[in-house]
């Protein structure tokens, strides 16, 4: 379990990544124009999603099988605010599915920015959360101290 706990943080980065990607694109696509933003835009909110639900499957059994974090109602509370997130993009996806580009301008350039915002705020406190309480920081990451003289 502590390797998976390991790998979290890591592959909510990847999602997160992929949701700015997508957001990125979308921009593009209005901005410049062209079908292959939009393809790309599309593609990555997919993958995206796909990575944030093993993420959230992830996070819902790091959740159930550790002790210290099911006491931690922070933890629960966070698994169901990036569970409704990727439920809205989910919508977003499926508009653009429906709707094609039509679907972009306003409203999926406003739903993206505001569940990048959630959820970027989100998995910097979930970081956090796993150096502080789990102790499971990436080695690289943690601070190396000088030797006493």
């Amino acid at each position: 379990m502590a390797i998976v706990r390991a790998g979290l943080p890591k592959l909510m980065a990847l999602a997160v990544g992929a949701f700015v990607a997508a957001f990125a694109c979308d921009l593009l696509s209005w901005k410049v124009g062209g079908d292959g933003w939009v393809t790309v835009a599309f593609w990555l909110l997919g993958g995206s999603l796909a990575l944030a639900a093993l993420a959230g499957i992830i996070q819902l059994l790091v959740i159930q099988n550790t002790n210290r974090v099911r006491t931690i109602k922070a933890a629960r509370w966070n698994a169901e605010r990036n569970l409704v997130l990727v439920l809205i993009e989910l919508c977003y996806l499926m508009a653009r599915d429906a709707y094609g580009t039509d679907a972009i301008v306003p409203a999926g350039l406003a739903l993206s920015a505001l569940v990048i915002g959630i959820f970027f705020t989100g998995w910097r406190r979930w970081e956090g959360f796993h150096r502080r309480i789990l102790d499971i920081a990436d080695p690289a990451l943690k601070p190396r101290l000088a030797p006493h003289p």
